[in-house]
């Protein structure tokens, strides 16, 4: 089994649960996310600096406006905030040796704007949703993934969320070589 293989399994097998509420609140703490972090999915691509309050920070109200407008929210940087978390980070990192970048995307489901639109990474990205299901296109395939399912999406592969009607939470794993 090679790594990623590895890292897939584990993540797949490390239970994470988290509700709505949760991720509010995490978003709530508007000091960890400083400009430029955290990203509203829109027709803009997620560039948009008017989430962000003069001082650099988080403005909550605001991206709890488009949240529940049904925009995605992609929260990068996440291994760290809770135990369970920290816990799965730690696992990878015995098999990497180096931390994981994970991000969250998460999203009431209420637009048509789900996902970026298909674009590709150069590393590979391992998919775990937490709640909700989606439509996934993953090269030239399109499935519903939800809870229980684990994605790997191999680096360069055009992938994106084609349709998500429901609030869905995943979190992304970057596992580059």
């Amino acid at each position: 089994m090679n790594y990623i293989e590895e890292c897939s399994n584990i993540i797949g097998n490390h239970d994470v649960t988290f509700t709505e509420d949760d991720i509010i609140n995490f978003i709530k703490m508007r000091r960890r996310w400083p400009h430029g972090t955290l990203s509203v999915i829109n027709y803009t691509h997620g560039k948009n600096n008017y989430v962000y309050e003069c001082d650099g920070y988080l403005n909550y109200p605001k991206v709890k406006e488009l949240y529940d407008l049904g925009f995605t929210i992609q929260a990068p940087h996440v291994l760290d905030l809770t135990e369970e978390l920290r816990e799965l980070n730690s696992k990878l990192y015995k098999i990497r040796g180096t931390e994981t970048v994970g991000n969250f995307y998460f999203s009431k489901g209420t637009t048509n704007m789900a996902s970026f639109p298909p674009h590709t990474h150069d590393y590979n990205v391992v998919v775990k949703p937490i709640y909700g299901q989606a439509e996934w296109l993953v090269g030239e395939d399109t499935f519903i993934a939800g809870p229980g399912d684990v994605i790997f999406i191999p680096m360069e592969y055009p992938h994106a969320v084609v349709k998500g009607e429901e609030p869905r939470l995943s979190i992304t794993f970057n596992l580059d070589e």
